[in-house]
């Protein structure tokens, strides 16, 4: 304050620099408020909406039997347009939660090789057979019975102990 009560700075009149200094810091904060607020913007998007986009799989468990028998041990596949599910066969049962993986709904192509037990818990003896059939897959948990005729023994390349084919 001077001596006659006003303030100094209303004795001196604003030039037309400080109004461009002062937009100018102005916009320039605007810019930046602007571009973090369009930042924070995204990155809730993102976390709120970008989650796991993989399609959502299904558990499936059940029965496999070749020539009316459980099938000893083996690997089931379900082969969809996406990511593939699978689940060990013992003692003709499978379950895709034990070690698996669950599959698509919809159209899906199911591999199924049989084995005889091997020495292991987890090893397989001699092929049985492989199959395959197309089925479609319902959009939740299901448990399924496969049954693979005796002509799926012929789909088995049967090893003569001398290495690899021709």
């Amino acid at each position: 304050m001077n001596h006659s009560g006003q303030s100094e700075s209303s004795n001196h009149p604003v030039t037309k620099e400080q109004v461009d200094m002062s937009l100018s810091s102005w916009c320039h904060l605007s810019h930046r408020l602007t571009g973090t607020v369009l930042l924070l913007i995204a990155l809730a998007t993102c976390v709120l909406g970008c989650g796991d986009n993989s399609p959502k799989q299904y558990d499936v468990s059940g029965t496999i039997t070749f020539k009316d028998q459980p099938v000893p041990a083996g690997m089931i596949y379900f082969l969809p347009d996406g990511p593939p599910g699978y689940a060990n066969i013992v003692d003709g049962k499978f379950d895709t939660r034990e070690g698996g993986r669950g599959s698509l709904s919809g159209k899906v192509k199911v591999r199924i090789e049989g084995f005889e037990k091997g020495a292991g818990l987890k090893s397989y003896g001699k092929p049985l057979f492989m199959h395959e059939i197309e089925m479609d897959m319902p959009a939740t948990a299901s448990t399924q019975k496969f049954d693979a005729p005796a002509s799926a023994a012929k789909n088995v390349v049967q090893s003569t102990g001398t290495g690899p084919g021709p």
